[in-house]
């Protein structure tokens, strides 16, 4: 969102000022001399900090006493361990600012059991307030794919109060209610907002917990230097953006010390352009909050005691990780710190869950079936493979192929018939002639899906997982695993991709899911990508994720086809073509209506774009280009067609602007490019 005018005008009348530019010119100062200890010249703002860090963080006392940089080095603290853990529960309480479309433009936190905290100019009147709703795990996991985000309404009628922009832009609302599934709004827990004046002294270092640009969530962390203070704003230099407003600025215990509003690259004589940002203070917001001349707009402003009142202790975590499981019977699963898990039926029965490891997944979690070896079930009379009715009401067939294709097709040995390859919800149809599938085609159920062990043994170089041939179709017409070896141990040239994702298949019984997996690992649904894209192509991995996670309400079902863009001009590795690109295309139905949306990848930056390279590839470029494509652009590459599906493209939601008519496909840079 833009920040208004008078924002930025006062920002940058507040740091051309005399005050504001004596503190900076000193805080430099002696940050050249490595005496940031020294930066504040408050009289006693020293004393009472080291006071307060008695209490909680006496290896920062130490530093500071000492002097930093003749401990750390110039950049680098030693930090106990602990900071990590208050990081991870004080970033669980910031969610982004969303409108109900999905457009993001904002940040906020939980400042106390539902009240939350954004700007005025984020959230100026109980309107907006009202067409808002906020979204808490808006991020990526441990393992760089979305999670599931879980959206609350907000309740302006049951309390809302305000401070103008030009006075401290700040805004606090009731929380409403939850939209859809998910955690408990009290398993995000809350930051308190302290009025003591002993959480800072310039030269400290800040850490910010925002979505920059209304994206994912992102943290900046350490080295952002407080570098001036005034009645009511602190000014530091850090990495925001616009979307980053209402975000929570920390110190280093990780008490909220301002609430971020504004940030602009400042440049100051004899000094490089760096962002400088300023956020309102918030003792300065606690004092407002204590004034009787502000007063709510609604409710009674006894529900602003919990924030006025607060006292230095633990970062709140106001109640266990509670999950309810979409039945409509109340049935929930409560998760507490302790691997308690306890069941409420509404009877309560707990057990306590031993700590499991397991690939992605969480402790205690009843979607693991463990990490037993990944063996396949030989009788491939029993796989379902991909099912056209899955979607209910709208039969999606496989894809047709032309009759230049078909004469290339990968038969079925006897007894079988066809060209057909049935896993276990999902099906593959191979081209013999490239050893690599044309097309896969998966059948996707959010609700039964099953967490599996990958059972990667750990290794340097090459991966260590054990692949198939499919006895079904001729050896000769699909690659084996000589054609991975040889090669570096590190980089890996080229990783054995999977085209249908391990994990995606993996739904119903827990028999049928490890099934499932254990289907993916067959070279027919493999192809050589070049590790580089394998491995970081967020986006292109991520989307399946990001669709299921954040379905909107219904049967949370999707199919899914992905294949390679066949072109004679592909580099050849060791008697196989390589495929430069790679199309994928969703289906799913939202509120009754079908949907698809293609995309497009490429994987020419990560390998030497020379015809006939035979085994002297590069890896060029860590960057992997992902679009959204129309799916008759899909049709012109692969040849294939996919019926109705045209018909239902969303490239063009949401509008088009005059620059992308005609365009057959948009850049992604984050999952919020995406048309849906």
């Amino acid at each position: 969102m833009q920040v208004p005018e008078k924002i930025k005008r006062a920002f940058r009348d507040r740091a051309a000022g005399k005050e504001m530019t004596q503190q900076r010119n000193h805080t430099f100062a002696m940050e050249a001399k490595g005496r940031l200890q020294d930066a504040d010249q408050e009289p006693g703002r020293m004393e009472r900090r080291c006071k307060a860090l008695l209490k909680t963080d006496r290896q920062m006392i130490e530093s500071m006493a000492t002097g930093r940089e003749s401990i750390q080095g110039a950049t680098t603290d030693f930090l106990g361990v602990s900071f990590l853990e208050r990081a991870r529960l004080a970033a669980r309480a910031v969610a982004r600012v969303a409108s109900r479309d999905g457009d993001g433009f904002g940040s906020g936190f939980m400042v106390a059991p539902g009240l939350f905290l954004t700007n005025n100019h984020v959230l100026p009147d109980m309107a907006a307030a009202k067409d808002a709703l906020i979204e808490f795990d808006y991020e990526l996991d441990v393992n760089d794919q979305p999670k599931r985000i879980t959206r609350f309404e907000l309740d302006p009628k049951k309390f809302f109060i305000t401070s103008a922009e030009s006075k401290f832009d700040f805004t606090i609302v009731a929380v409403g209610e939850r939209v859809g599934r998910g955690p408990a709004l009290s398993s995000y827990g809350h930051v308190p907002l302290l009025g003591t004046g002993d959480k800072h002294v310039i030269g400290e270092w800040v850490n910010i917990v925002q979505h920059p640009d209304a994206d994912l969530k992102q943290i900046t962390i350490r080295e952002n230097l407080l570098v001036s203070r005034l009645e009511h704003v602190l000014h530091y230099r850090a990495d925001t953006m616009p979307g980053s407003s209402g975000s929570p600025v920390f110190n280093d215990q990780w008490e909220a010390i301002a609430l971020h509003h504004y940030g602009e690259p400042f440049r100051q004589k004899g000094r490089k352009g760096r962002d400088l940002n300023e956020g309102i203070r918030v003792s300065a917001i606690v004092k407002a909050l204590k004034d009787e001349n502000l007063k709510p707009v609604s409710g009674s402003k006894r529900l602003l005691d919990p924030v006025v009142n607060a006292t230095r202790g633990e970062l709140r975590t106001d109640g266990p990780v509670q999950i309810d499981d979409g039945s409509g019977d109340g049935r929930t699963l409560r998760i507490g710190a302790d691997g308690t898990a306890t069941i409420i039926l509404p009877l309560e029965i707990s057990l306590k869950l031993p700590t499991v490891e397991m690939d992605g997944g969480s402790r205690g979690s009843d979607r693991s079936t463990g990490g037993e070896s990944v063996t396949i079930d030989e009788r491939y009379d029993n796989r379902d493979g991909y099912d056209p009715k899955f979607l209910k009401g709208d039969p999606i067939a496989l894809p047709t192929m032309t009759a230049a294709m078909k004469k290339k097709v990968a038969k079925l040995l006897a007894p079988n018939t066809g060209h057909e390859l049935k896993y276990a919800h999902f099906s593959v149809v191979m081209n013999a002639q490239r050893r690599m599938a044309f097309f896969t085609a998966t059948n996707i159920n959010g609700k039964l899906w099953k967490q599996m062990s990958r059972d990667g043994v750990p290794g340097g170089g090459e991966a260590t997982e054990k692949w198939f041939q499919d006895p079904r179709i001729a050896e000769e017409d699909q690659c084996e695993q000589p054609m991975y070896d040889g090669q570096p141990k590190y980089p890996l040239r080229f990783d054995r991709g999977h085209l249908v994702r391990r994990e995606y298949p993996n739904w119903g019984t827990a028999a049928v899911a490890k099934r499932a997996n254990a289907d993916t690992f067959h070279f027919t649904n493999c192809t050589p990508q070049a590790a580089v894209f394998n491995q970081s192509a967020k986006h292109w991995q991520g989307i399946e994720n990001y669709v299921i996670r954040n379905a909107e309400e219904g049967d949370e079902k999707v199919s899914v086809f992905v294949g390679p863009v066949f072109n004679s001009k592909d580099p050849e590795w060791k008697g196989v073509r390589v495929p430069r690109k790679f199309w994928k295309i969703l289906v799913r139905k939202v509120d009754g209506e079908l949907r698809a949306t293609g995309f497009l990848a490429d994987q020419t930056e990560q390998m030497e774009p020379a015809l006939d390279a035979a085994e002297d590839f590069d890896t060029m470029s860590d960057s992997v280009a992902m679009r959204q494509c129309r799916i008759t652009e899909i049709e012109r590459l692969s040849k294939l067609k996919f019926g109705t599906l045209r018909t239902h493209d969303t490239f063009d939601s949401g509008g088009e602007s005059v620059r992308e008519k005609g365009a057959v496909t948009r850049a992604i840079a984050s999952f919020r490019d995406v048309r849906l």
